[in-house]
């Protein structure tokens, strides 16, 4: 009888260390790391919309995942790999709008956890930062 448990005990383990959209969404609003921008809301949404992008992490449109979440407050969740596994990651990005200069915090958490998963997660949210400077020089 233990054996017939075994698997199924290792199955829930397995998904309960694996990061959701729930997950990130539920996460306190200053997780991540942060930088700020010089310019407008609008051209800082669209320069992380697009940083997003280049790294292949598509964006899941819907007001529980991407939209406004107050009126200076913008949230996006992204994801990439496999949608329904634990290959691949996620990605939440908080936008803050105040007034000529906007405060991004990156979170990015790969859905399967790893030593190697977990020291390369806060390296993307870097690259992320790094490519939405760029794409607002």
């Amino acid at each position: 009888m233990s054996r017939a448990i075994l698997p199924t005990l290792s199955a829930f383990l397995a998904l309960a260390a694996c990061a959701t959209r729930s997950e990130l969404r539920s996460l306190p609003s200053d997780a991540g790391i942060a930088r700020s921008y010089t310019g407008s809301f609008d051209k800082v949404k669209l320069a992380c919309r697009d940083a997003l992008g280049q790294l292949k992490l598509s964006i899941k449109e819907g007001e529980k995942d991407t939209g406004p979440l107050t009126e200076t407050t913008y949230r996006i969740i992204a994801s990439q790999g496999i949608s329904t596994g634990t290959v691949g990651r996620y990605a939440r990005i908080l936008i803050e709008d105040q007034k000529g200069t906007c405060v991004v915090r990156i979170l990015v958490r790969s859905k399967a956890e790893s030593q190697t998963n977990d020291q390369l997660d806060p390296i993307i949210a870097e690259d992320l930062h790094k490519r939405i400077a760029a794409l607002l020089k």
